[in-house]
């Protein structure tokens, strides 16, 4: 149900994001078969989701991270999360990096970010 959804399931557009989720909630993440699981926030607990980007840099190696996250039900509290999103510089031309797919057919053609 879409108007559960605080926002719709993506994958960053970027190489990493940290994300600290605080007491409540919301973050979903899918499996390979298509269901989703809940990311239940633990003390001190950091969540690591692979971006776009680093999908492309590793020529697939890794997968970027699909999510979303369920909106907050709950009007006596709120939710908060703490974020910090790893982007290359506007110039950088992104491409799989040699070093990792030396021998194997890269699967992205060379692009800019910006």
């Amino acid at each position: 149900n879409s108007a559960a959804l605080g926002t719709h399931e993506h994958v960053d557009a970027n190489v990493i994001t940290l994300l600290r989720q605080h007491d409540l909630n919301g973050l979903q993440v899918a499996h390979i078969d298509g269901s989703w699981e809940d990311i239940i926030p633990e003390p001190e607990m950091l969540i690591v989701n692979v971006g776009m980007f680093m999908q492309v840099l590793s020529n697939d190696i890794f997968r970027g991270s699909l999510h979303r996250v369920r909106a907050n039900r709950d009007e006596r509290a709120s939710r908060n999360s703490s974020a910090i999103f790893i982007h290359p510089p506007p110039s950088y031309i992104l491409e799989p990096l040699p070093e990792i797919s030396a021998g194997d057919k890269a699967h992205y053609l060379p692009f800019s970010p910006k």
